[in-house]
């Protein structure tokens, strides 16, 4: 169910303040848009390379990637426009350097294991509790920091560089890169669940 105006313009503003419940709320509200774009564009043998998931996170790592962008959308249709655009250029540009790669079956080589070439690979897909699962553990990790460590996770993730962080937060890109350090050691030595 689409948002009105005023809850949209709400929820643009904590997506933009890095509430990562907002976030999601965005992505699951107005992912099928995107979603429907890249399913039509892509062509039967672009399907058979691509899966297109890969193309709906490109777009949202890019539409992340820069937070002041965020404050211009007033209306919802506004946004779907926006992401419907950067969806097709995205698979419009994946056509094009396609073509232009000119790619020669004879360089492709089969995957061989040890028993042999495989026809086909299974693919693998997480089941929705474990997705709920890995939601939930991140939510949980993502608590523990402070709210300045919770940003720079945010910016991080959707692909800033540290200089862009330091800039971005106004911060020394030392204490950037500490927060991320920080958090791969505790990531590294927490137990299993």
């Amino acid at each position: 169910m689409p948002h009105s105006d005023s809850q949209f313009t709400q929820l643009m503003t904590q997506v933009e303040e890095g509430s990562q419940d907002a976030a999601w709320e965005l992505i699951e509200q107005y992912g099928p848009h995107i979603h429907r774009v890249v399913r039509r564009r892509l062509n039967k043998k672009m399907r058979q390379r691509y899966d297109s998931t890969d193309f709906l996170q490109s777009v949202w790592k890019s539409f992340f990637r820069r937070p002041s962008r965020m404050a211009g959308f007033e209306h919802p249709e506004q946004l779907i426009r926006h992401l419907v655009v950067m969806a097709r250029n995205k698979v419009v540009d994946e056509v094009r350097r396609e073509a232009t790669q000119a790619r020669d079956a004879s360089r492709e080589e089969p995957l061989e294991w040890e028993d042999g070439p495989r026809e086909e690979l299974a693919a693998v897909r997480d089941t929705p509790s474990q997705i709920a699962m890995a939601r939930e553990c991140w939510n949980g990790i993502m608590d523990q920091l402070p709210p300045h460590g919770r940003k720079v996770v945010q910016l991080r993730i959707t692909g800033a560089t540290y200089v862009e962080i330091a800039e971005s937060l106004q911060m020394n890109e030392r204490t950037a890169r500490r927060v991320i350090d920080r958090l791969m050691r505790s990531l590294a030595t927490a137990p299993p669940s």
